[in-house]
């Protein structure tokens, strides 16, 4: 083991994507350093609720706790894959040896092979040799299911870093457990019968690619079956729906001539399975987001969630209620059919706020880890970059934890409380400066596709708080309301040439949660046709195909204004820059909407790092990076256009110069402007500088200005010279005769 220190890296990317990591960043006491020879151990940062506040510091706000049993899983895992996987079936064998073949054309991720790996050691080998290996059922805990004898669910864990892969890792374990049915139909560990559960019809659309018929399937796509096997997978039977299925169906109110009440477990299997799966016993289930699925522990409210506004309570309540429906179908599946074991991919497997447990806690059977830090040190997704410094002298910058400068700014009467949210007009007031600065950025990185001739152009991303604060932000972008009608502003305040939108061209859009949440859940003739048509734009933001006619519908989407934050299985590959104006209570919620811009657009050159910018989210405990200074584009080739000599007095074109026009003044307006209050402009109030640094490696609290990287300086600048001084000079105007 090797430990270096290193502060001027312009690069943090360690490791190669298809090997084992075993080079990571490490701070200590502050000081970033590298450790190589040796691969980070699993674990997770909580934030203990037992250490008095008096005695939080930037070391002790976040405890890292070690996942002993993935800890363990890797050393068996590793010593199994080093000794030629003794002990698995011939298949088995034939298609590890196929994937980590080094002469495949397409490599697969060591985290999708050591992800896959970890399952099928478990399911063949583990029985033979369960030293220090003890995995928790997922018990029934409810009455009622333990009442009916519900046996508990096998559940395997395995945490992906968003972008590294996880639809690829299931076809891997679907293919494995398929075609070792096929070749051993009598052998119960394996199944011919996949069924597929995911949180809405998004990723249920996106994970088509599984059924091996599909035409962009991905065994084919990725070659993860060699040839001579390729036949066995028809023999398959597949079933991908997402968890609304599961909802019970009772008829005891309906006027009908025969009520059945209450459905059994066999009618409920037989109604959601038997069209796709038929009979079927011994099925593998592949929870997609599986973080969704949880057994709800019974809540007592705290002081604090009493105080939640309504629509957090809410959003708590749906969030359990669709773990409950989740979880009961697959209880129900298993009573009637059997499940061999249920796998549980998800790039945030923690419980959530709500739930009832401590907040941020791994689902305790997880049994492979991989998480962002590991993707972003292996080059698999972008680098985030965000704020470490900037030039009001305050120990924390600005816009590193937005939401909390914009409420300590607010004055009583425009502040939020315990069930009010803060004025939205006053938010926006006070974020304008974040959002000038960070759309300049994007600004910057449109000349960069433009001149690169990128397809796509890039997409800012800003997440608000609610509904009316999403609406605040949209007029004050796009220049319009909702449903095409002008904004009493007339135009965006932001770039208008570039985002307003207009009657032929928009390029702004907000998504409604309610009207979406809608699209995701309502299946058939019915869904409501504007639900649909806002979900398939969302889905094809940044893409230049898709299964329906002409163009996709979001492929020239330039900014997109939400609310909390965009729907898993949104893989927009785009999106470089995002805005967070909402409160980010836990670093799950953090890691959650910043993975919907981690997705890289090239995949050729893993050593070319990619990069997004993220404002008001504050991260703790992940890595960051910027590029260095003076990181600008090169001036463009100019061509100089004029009248040839021998031409110009002949061909001469006068047009008088207009040097302002004067209107009839009909009434005087007069104002003393010695009483009116003076406005000071400094730094102290708003940055006009933001500083920015790499932070490599988990770090918690305040983010620091040591590590990796030279200083970059963003500042408002782009934005300043998009606005000509006489529209400055008319807003003042206009704000002194309002007054």
């Amino acid at each position: 083991v090797r430990q270096t220190m290193n502060l001027a890296v312009d690069n943090p990317i360690l490791n190669n994507p298809f090997d084992e990591p075993l080079s990571y960043w490490l701070y200590e006491e502050g000081q970033p350093k590298v450790v190589e020879g040796i691969r980070r151990r699993a674990g997770y940062y909580f934030k203990s609720r037992n250490v008095p506040k008096e005695q939080l510091t930037m070391f002790t706000e976040e405890q890292f706790v070690e996942l002993e049993l993935v800890n363990t899983l890797r050393t068996r895992v590793g010593e199994w894959r080093k000794g030629g996987y003794r002990g698995a079936t011939s298949i088995t064998r034939r298609l590890l040896e196929h994937w980590n073949n080094p002469a495949r054309e397409r490599k697969l991720f060591f985290c999708q092979r050591e992800a896959v790996e970890t399952i099928i050691w478990l399911a063949e080998i583990s029985a033979r040799d369960k030293r220090g290996v003890q995995i928790p059922l997922d018990e029934p805990r409810d009455a009622a299911s333990i009442a009916k004898g519900y046996k508990p669910l096998k559940r395997y864990g395995c945490k992906m870093a968003t972008g590294s892969g996880k639809t690829v890792a299931m076809a891997m374990l679907a293919a494995w457990s398929i075609l070792n049915c096929a070749a051993s139909p009598g052998d119960n560990r394996f199944s011919d019968a996949i069924l597929v559960v995911c949180p809405n019809l998004t990723v249920k659309e996106r994970l088509q690619v599984l059924l091996p018929s599909h035409k962009k399937n991905y065994y084919d796509a990725f070659n993860l079956v060699p040839q001579d096997l390729r036949a066995d997978l028809g023999k398959s039977k597949f079933l991908i729906t997402n968890w609304h299925a599961f909802a019970p169906e009772d008829d005891s109110r309906k006027r009908s001539v025969v009520q059945r009440g209450d459905e059994s477990d066999a009618a409920f299997a037989d109604r959601v399975l038997t069209r796709y799966l038929g009979s079927k016993q011994n099925i593998l289930v592949l929870n997609d987001e599986a973080h969704h699925a949880y057994r709800p522990a019974p809540v007592v409210e705290t002081e604090t969630e009493m105080k939640l506004a309504r629509e957090e309570r809410a959003t708590y309540k749906a969030e359990a209620e669709e773990a409950t429906i989740w979880v009961s179908g697959l209880d129900r599946i298993h009573a009637a059919r059997r499940i061999n074991c249920c796998v549980d991919m998800s790039a945030t497997p923690f419980y959530i706020g709500g739930t009832g447990y401590p907040e941020g806690k791994p689902l305790p059977w997880l049994v492979s880890d991989f998480g962002l830090v590991d993707a972003i040190e292996s080059g698999i997704v972008k680098i985030p970059r965000v704020p470490v410094d900037d030039n009001t002298g305050q120990p924390i910058p600005k816009y590193f934890k937005l939401w909390d400068a914009i409420n300590d700014a607010l004055p009583p009467a425009e502040r939020g409380g315990a069930r009010k949210k803060p004025k939205p007009e006053a938010v926006l007031r006070e974020a304008e400066g974040a959002l000038q600065q960070l759309a300049g950025e994007w600004k910057r990185t449109f000349e960069t596709f433009e001149r690169d001739q990128y397809p796509v152009p890039p997409a800012l991303i800003v997440v608000c708080d609610n509904t009316d604060l999403a609406q605040v932000f949209y007029e004050f972008i796009s220049g319009e309301k909702n449903g095409g009608e002008r904004t009493a502003h007339g135009t965006g305040k932001v770039f208008p040439e570039l985002l307003q939108n207009s009657e032929r061209f928009a390029p702004t859009m907000r998504i409604d949660s309610k009207l979406l949440a809608e699209a995701e859940s309502v299946t058939g003739e019915t869904r409501e046709d504007a639900a649909q048509a806002l979900r398939h734009q969302v889905n094809t933001v940044g893409k230049t195909e898709w299964e329906g006619e002409g163009d996709p519908p979001g492929k020239d989407v330039r900014c997109v204004v939400s609310v909390a934050m965009l729907t898993e299985g949104w893989d927009a590959q785009n999106v470089t820059q995002i805005l967070g104006v909402r409160a980010f209570d836990s670093q799950l919620l953090c890691e959650q909407v910043i993975g919907r811009g981690l997705r890289r657009m090239n995949y050729d050159d893993f050593t070319e790092p990619e990069y997004v910018d993220v404002y008001g989210i504050p991260f703790e405990v992940i890595p960051v990076k910027k590029k260095p200074v003076g990181a600008h584009e090169p001036p463009k080739e100019s061509t100089l256009v004029k009248a040839l000599p021998e031409r110009e007095e002949k061909f001469r074109i006068e047009f008088p110069r207009v040097e302002g026009f004067v209107f009839d003044v009909r009434e005087k307006i007069k104002a003393d402007v010695s009483r009116i209050p003076p406005l000071y402009v400094e730094p102290r109030q708003d940055p006009t500088e933001t500083i920015v640094r790499p932070q490599v490696g988990y770090q918690s609290g305040t983010p620091t200005a040591l590590g990796p990287g030279a200083v970059v300086r963003q500042t408002r600048q782009e934005f300043y010279e998009s606005v000509r001084q006489q529209e400055i000079e008319f807003a003042m105007a206009q704000r002194i005769t309002s007054a």
